[in-house]
């Protein structure tokens, strides 16, 4: 009998998470840190950016960047290439994850037209596939994954809300090393394929915090405003 070798005792389930490839839709200051933490880890990742510069950039390895890991992260690897066309990324990928801006409203809420736009994009692609899982990883307001949902209106697209926690300066230890990582799920077996690739990056064994898109986009919007109040407060 074979002797076993290290990562035969995976399981089926992870042996699918680490077989899955991934889009991330805006590779501004946070998605192409998120995009590098899983392109480091063996992960085939494609990156979509509106804008062509960007794009091209990227393809070329001119990224500038002061965030500390993330040029090393990228020269690292060759699982990371990046596009402007939804299609191509969607089609080719089984997890899309969206980092586009929210930008605040005159009224302090938060706008969603590019999240929507982003979702109008991805669609056609999106209905030509079995599945896949989409998550929103922007800053959105309360009802807004609702939206979104219906918006798609695609029963077998999972569909989850992941907001980051991250400090500018220091994002990509933010990705792998957070307090904990907030998921709201559209339903289970899609929370548990996010929280499967969370574990995948994790450096450490750190709270997975499960529940709904509701009470997710309520807890964002809380902690949001009692950390401006601390740092208030500090000044």
């Amino acid at each position: 009998m074979a002797e076993d070798k290290p990562g035969d005792a995976l399981s089926e389930e992870k042996r699918f998470v680490r077989d899955l490839s991934i889009s991330v839709v805006g590779i501004g200051r946070l998605g192409i840190c998120f995009a590098a933490v899983f392109a480091e880890r063996g992960y085939r990742v494609i990156g979509v950016d509106i804008r062509e510069e960007r794009v091209r950039e990227i393809n070329e390895g001119k990224i500038e960047t002061i965030e500390p890991f993330l040029a090393e992260y990228l020269r690292g690897t060759e699982e990371f290439e990046a596009t402007a066309d939804y299609s191509y990324a969607v089609a080719n990928t089984d997890v899309t994850f969206i980092f586009v801006n929210t930008p605040s409203r005159t009224n302090g809420s938060f706008s969603n037209e590019q999240v929507e736009s982003t979702l109008k994009s991805m669609s056609p692609a999106l209905r030509k596939k079995e599945n896949h899982l989409v998550v929103v990883a922007s800053t959105v307001m309360p009802g807004s994954m609702k939206g979104f949902s219906r918006l798609l209106d695609m029963p077998h697209i999972g569909l989850c809300y992941n907001p980051s926690f991250i400090a500018q300066g220091d994002v990509i230890r933010g990705f792998e090393e957070p307090d904990f990582v907030l998921i709201g799920e559209s339903d289970s077996r899609s929370g548990d394929l996010l929280q499967d690739l969370w574990s995948e990056i994790l450096r450490a064994r750190l709270p997975i915090v499960r529940m709904s898109w509701e009470n997710a986009e309520l807890a964002k919007i809380t902690l949001n405003a009692y950390i401006t109040m601390k740092i208030s407060f500090v000044n």
